[in-house]
């Protein structure tokens, strides 16, 4: 009896490939693979040096491998690894691939899930049949409550997945943007704890 191979995939949200992770990534598929192909957007990369000739953020990559076959496909809607078979050697570059991507996530997949939003809602549930809340709270709960649904909202709507051919250190606006949001998110959050404070 002979076990049968199996596709894999995984999907990431919110990736930001910087040029660091691009190339350690690169690395490893060139590594291990017998062939590669890689189109971003309207290129077609033959070196890894061809991305930092690109001057733009690249919108849609797709790296394909052969022997073994994996690939990965990063649009503005999302990123996805997949491979077909699941042999030893082709599940260790897809494990290895997947920590990359994985690590190129920004922190703000954890605050705009849809679990986040219903596990606050659930939170503020339990508290009121625990405690005995003053009055003026239910102000500052659907002021943190409306905060992270326009937080959540933003993030979903704009680009999710992004190749960005710039070390990190470049373009400072770009590679803090989800900070700023973050820190605009906590202020609001501190503002409404400092309210519930005083109404205590």
């Amino acid at each position: 009896m002979k076990k049968l191979n199996q596709s894999r995939n995984k999907k990431f949200k919110f990736v930001r490939l910087y040029l660091t992770e691009l190339n350690e990534l690169w690395n490893l598929l060139e590594q291990n693979c017998k062939r590669m192909e890689v189109k971003a957007d309207q290129y077609q990369i033959e070196k890894f040096d061809d991305f930092k000739t690109i001057k733009n953020p690249i919108k849609n990559l797709d790296i394909t491998c052969y022997t073994p076959y994996l690939n990965i496909r990063i649009s503005p809607l999302w990123c996805e690894l997949s491979i077909l078979e699941d042999e030893e050697k082709t599940l260790g570059i897809f494990e290895k691939a997947k920590e990359i991507l994985h690590k190129s996530q920004g922190i703000l997949r954890f605050l705009t899930s849809y679990l986040t939003i219903w596990a606050f809602i659930i939170t503020e549930g339990m508290l009121g049949l625990v405690f005995e809340l003053p009055q003026g709270y239910k102000l500052v709960y659907y002021l943190l409550l409306g905060s992270l649904i326009v937080l959540s909202t933003y993030t979903k709507l704009k680009k999710q997945a992004l190749v960005i051919p710039y070390e990190k250190k470049a373009f400072w606006f770009i590679r803090k943007k989800d900070d700023i949001i973050i820190a605009i998110f906590a202020a609001i959050a501190g503002s409404a704890f400092t309210l519930l404070a005083q109404a205590l």
